[in-house]
This record gives C-alpha cells, sequence and structure tokens, in this order.
C-alpha cells in the first residue's frame, strides 16, 4: 500500500489532480519520464521473475504468491498515477452496459463475498446502448467495486443498476445500510483513496459526470452523453 493510501488528505489531492487539467498538464510534465522509466523497470523484473520461475527451485509456492502480489501492486500504482495525470485518449466503442458489467460478474462477486457483503446487479427493462471506452469504464468500476467492498458493513448488500434515458447512460450504485466507518483491516490495498479521483477523471474524459449521495444510504451515480458530442444530432 502506499503511504497514505487511507488519509482523507490524500484522497483530496488526488480528487483535486483529477479536477484541474492545468495541474494534471504540470504533473505530467515532471512525472510523465519517470512512469515511463519505472514501467520499462517493471517490464525487465516480470521477465526476471518468469525465467527464474522456469528454473528448478525449492522456492515455496506461498513466497512466490507473495512475490507476485508485490509486484502487480507496484505495476498498478503506476497505472493509476498515468492514469491520472496523462491525456486520456478514449477508445469508444458502442455496446449494450449490459456486456461491461456481466464480463465482471463474477470477480466483483467474489470480491464482495470476501468481505462479507452481496452484489445485486439489476439490468433496465429494455436493453442499454450508449458509447464508451470498454477499458477505461470498467477500471473506473473496478475501483469503485474494491473500494465499496471494503467500506460497507458485513451481511449488508449493494446493487448496481444501469440505464439511458434523454440521451445519457447512467450507472448507479446503491447501498442500502448506513455508510461503514471501516475498519483498516478491511480495507482492500488502499483502494479508497484512488477510487473517486479515478471515476472523476474517466467520467471526465466521456464528458460526464458523477455525483455522491452520503446520507441515510450510499449512492454514487455516473452520467455521460449516450454518443460523444461530436456525433450528438
Amino acid at each position: 500500500m502506499l503511504p497514505g493510501a487511507t488519509d482523507p488528505r490524500f484522497a483530496e489531492q488526488l480528487m483535486r489532480i483529477a479536477k484541474d487539467p492545468d495541474l494534471r498538464r504540470s504533473l505530467y510534465e515532471r512525472l510523465g519520464d519517470y512512469c515511463h522509466k519505472c514501467r520499462n523497470q517493471l517490464n525487465s523484473l516480470k521477465l526476471s521473475l518468469y525465467l527464474v520461475r522456469r528454473q528448478p527451485s525449492t522456492t515455496r509456492q506461498d513466497l512466490w504468491a507473495e512475490i507476485d502480489g508485490h509486484y502487480q501492486e507496484l505495476e498498478r500504482r503506476v497505472d493509476l498515477i498515468q492514469t491520472l495525470c496523462r491525456p486520456m485518449a478514449l477508445s469508444r466503442v458502442t455496446l449494450g452496459l449490459e456486456l461491461l458489467i456481466e464480463d465482471r460478474r463474477e470477480p466483483w462477486t467474489r470480491l464482495m463475498a470476501a468481505t462479507g457483503r452481496n452484489l445485486e446487479l439489476v439490468p433496465p427493462a429494455e436493453r442499454a446502448v450508449a458509447s464508451f471506452d470498454v477499458q477505461r469504464m470498467g477500471q473506473a468500476l473496478d475501483s469503485l467495486v474494491e473500494w465499496r467492498a471494503g467500506e460497507g458493513e458485513a451481511n449488508s448488500s449493494a446493487r448496481l443498476r444501469w440505464w439511458v434515458d434523454s440521451g445519457r447512460a447512467h450507472l448507479a450504485w446503491e447501498e442500502s445500510e448506513p455508510r461503514s466507518t471501516g475498519s483498516a483491516d478491511r480495507r482492500i490495498d488502499g483502494t479508497s483513496s484512488w477510487a473517486l479521483p479515478l471515476i472523476s477523471r474517466v467520467t471526465q474524459a466521456h464528458e460526464g459526470d458523477f455525483r455522491v449521495q452520503d446520507d441515510h444510504e450510499w449512492k454514487l451515480e455516473i452520467s455521460w452523453p449516450t454518443q460523444p458530442p461530436q456525433t450528438l444530432a
């Protein structure tokens, strides 16, 4: 976990970066080359680990799993920094939102179950079709699920709804129980601080927005135009 990764002040600074194009540009001018070098080193490390594991060894498998976990965490953090700071070029496709969500049903359900929670996916009455970047929107939703899995109370439920209305696509994550204060041992690798800035960055790139309701029930809704602005009638 990154130092300060669950510190609210850290999350506030990340959100400030996500919302400010000039600040993002300035940071990427300073961090872009550094992240590129980190990527190269991580790729070399990944190849080295692969070659070592192919050799006869008495190293325990649980130790290799721990090493792989640390590597994946480093790789993910560099990816998050780059996603937050660098220009985001989207590769849009027009698909039913259910294809994005159903593809992730199993890992999301498993992740929620690991913290004793249930996830309900609620499709619309009519198929919801929109233009979006599958990889980027999926990354944002993965981050959301991972964050909320570590925040809610055990034995509580959450549901994800999606629909299209008046030329806009909507995704709504709703929790039926009051927000938990969260315990350190239930958080999952510090994702809480990165989730909202990442969602902000991705929805912004889609010319959309999001809002959070945090009173009796916790709710987050993402919305964006079903077609890129230049193709809207």
